[in-house]
């Protein structure tokens, strides 16, 4: 499970080793949201400005290698808090630097590469149901060239 927290005034915060989250009733009501979950259950807390995260919550997602990402307002991750001590995160990492270095990277890379392609162009091919003669031409010339690659 994610906890993603984006609404302002959203806190998130350690009570008796679990993770407590409370959204604020912006209607006056005082009517706040408040939610709990235990540590291993949570995979990776996200945070939007306008949310505010305690220290202790920190440590606890530290102590349960959670992941603790820093999103922009359009929710595109711009940072990540990792504990001092290395992580499943960092292991897998390097793991990854190891394995691009290595001709199976390369492969696994040009893999990807040419799946996303062919998943593109099927994608377009799609389009040509619904799309003019002209524009359906246009759309086969391109998936031509994408062929290509």
């Amino acid at each position: 499970m994610d906890i993603y927290l984006k609404s302002f005034g959203a806190r998130l915060r350690s009570k008796d080793g679990l993770f407590e989250i409370t959204v604020p009733d912006i209607s006056g009501a005082g009517k706040h949201l408040v939610a709990q979950h235990p540590v291993h259950e949570v995979e990776s807390i996200m945070l939007q400005p306008g949310a505010s995260v305690s220290t202790d919550a920190l440590l606890l997602a530290f102590e349960g290698d959670v992941n603790v990402l820093i999103l922009d307002k359009f929710g595109n991750p711009s940072g990540r808090i990792l504990p001092n001590r290395p992580s499943s995160t960092l292991l897998i990492w390097k793991n990854q630097l190891a394995v691009s270095l290595q001709k199976e990277g390369l492969e696994l890379a040009k893999s990807w590469i040419e799946t996303k392609i062919n998943e593109r162009i099927s994608f377009l091919l799609k389009l040509c149901a619904y799309r003019s003669e002209a524009q359906t031409n246009l759309i086969q010339q391109n998936c031509g060239t994408m062929r290509g690659y």
